[in-house]
Formats: structure tokens, C-alpha cells, sequence
């Protein structure tokens, strides 16, 4: 299972998607404020597992864009790829 918001069960995920102007963590030139991310956990997954798969097969995965390192959970979101590649970075 894949989980990006939680809040609507009472979970602790609420702005994994979409932030909005009211948002804690919005932020204008966030590619979740434009609606163009998700930040996801997996039940049965390793998310470093999941991350590195992705990497080692973007042609498999051709609308993602960009892939956040050095955190808990998947970001991923679909900004234009730099030189056909995924753009890897640090939050």
C-alpha cells in the first residue's frame, strides 16, 4: 500500500500532495503547490528500495521528473527531466 494523505482516517499525513496558500509547508515555487508532487509511504516497502528502483529504471517511469533524496518518504513529481535524466536532489 501506498499512502500519500492519511488525514481523512485520522492519520498524521495531510499536505503530502497538494499544498495549498494555507498550508503550513506551502511554498510558491513548490512543485506540490502546483500540483505536480506527492510525498508517499509504503506499508511494505523499503521507501530507499522503492527510490533507488525508480532510478535504476526511469525509462520504465517516463513522467517523473524529479526524485528528492535523504528523506523518509517518496517524493516524486514531474517537472521536465534535465538532459532526459531525473532531477536528483536535496530538500
Amino acid at each position: 500500500t501506498m499512502t500519500i494523505n492519511s488525514w481523512y482516517w485520522s492519520g498524521d499525513r495531510g499536505w503530502s500532495g497538494v499544498r495549498t496558500i494555507g498550508s503550513p509547508y506551502y511554498s510558491k515555487g513548490s512543485q506540490h503547490s502546483k500540483g505536480k508532487a506527492i510525498d508517499a509511504v509504503f506499508s511494505q516497502y523499503d521507501v530507499e528500495e522503492v527510490r533507488q528502483y525508480i532510478l535504476d529504471n526511469q525509462d520504465e517511469f517516463p513522467d517523473i521528473g524529479g526524485i528528492e533524496l535523504g528523506v523518509n518518504w517518496l517524493h516524486i513529481d514531474v517537472r521536465n527531466r534535465r538532459d532526459g535524466e531525473i532531477v536528483v536532489f536535496h530538500a
